[in-house]
């Protein structure tokens, strides 16, 4: 659209865009660090519903899977049983579920206690009532097994395995 503008013109406005990607990308860069080194609150929207999401140490919940929302939405209207998240993470689902009804029961399964710490705060800052949180993984068997956390930030890392080797970047915790 830049056609029939002077080429210099045209040459500092194609550098200005350029410097404000690069800026850009910095920018988001310096965010990225700087917000797993800060704790804070964000309201946001799943499914159209406000919710207060945490910020700590760069952990949060994020919207995604859209597609969900459809599936969870008739799956609910079957009946009104509890309704059941295995590996709750940082509470995605959680959220999309009290989002299409906020008073059903949910009973969440996680293994891993970072993500424990941080389900509480979510549940904690948005008043969710009728969650039962169960702190364990489910398994074949009756048995304990080693949780393998990732590696470059076992502390606030989100993700785990009872798997080794799963991933070559996760190590064992104890």
């Amino acid at each position: 659209h830049l056609r029939g503008i002077d080429m210099t013109v045209r040459n500092r406005i194609v550098s200005t865009i350029k410097e404000f990607k690069f800026l850009d990308y910095y920018l988001r860069l310096i965010y990225k660090k700087l917000s797993r080194l800060l704790n804070f609150t964000k309201n946001v929207k799943f499914n159209n519903v406000d919710f207060k999401i945490p910020y700590i140490y760069g952990m949060q919940a994020r919207d995604s899977e859209f597609w969900m929302y459809e599936l969870l939405t008739y799956i609910m209207s079957i009946d009104d049983s509890p309704v059941m998240d295995v590996r709750i993470n940082t509470g995605q689902t959680l959220l999309k579920f009290k989002s299409i009804d906020r008073n059903r029961q949910y009973v969440g399964f996680e293994p891993n206690p970072n993500c424990l710490f941080y389900i509480k705060r979510l549940i904690d800052v948005n008043k969710l009532k009728n969650c039962s949180i169960i702190p364990a993984g489910l398994f074949d068997s009756n048995t304990f097994l080693e949780l393998i956390l990732k590696d470059s930030d076992p502390l606030i890392n989100s993700g785990a395995s009872v798997i080794d080797k799963f991933r070559s970047d996760r190590v064992p915790t104890k």
